[in-house]
């Protein structure tokens, strides 16, 4: 797979499903927001379920440190599309 076409900054890994449609956003450590407080799985889940297009992602969890985006099948279907959303998201 090689690397992401886009600059990781509050993710330390991206991990691609061999079918293209799980992305596990393994968070850095240490991340913090403007107050000082920690940024943790759920506080991205929430930001990302703010922002998602129904036709985008199927879904979006918190687990283990990290965040899975489920991407819709419609948009592998579109790759200048797929290839836009972690700007769209970032």
């Amino acid at each position: 797979p090689g690397a992401p076409p886009f600059e990781l900054s509050l993710a330390e890994a991206l991990e691609v499903s061999p079918d293209l449609r799980s992305w596990r956003f393994r968070l850095r450590a240490g991340a913090v927001f403007t107050n000082g407080e920690p940024v943790l799985p759920d506080d991205v889940r929430f930001s990302l379920e703010r922002c998602r297009g129904a036709d985008e992602i199927e879904s979006v969890e918190a687990e283990d440190g990290s965040v899975v985006l489920r991407i819709a099948p419609g948009l592998l279907a579109e790759p200048e599309r797929l290839r836009a959303l972690p700007v769209r998201l970032a």
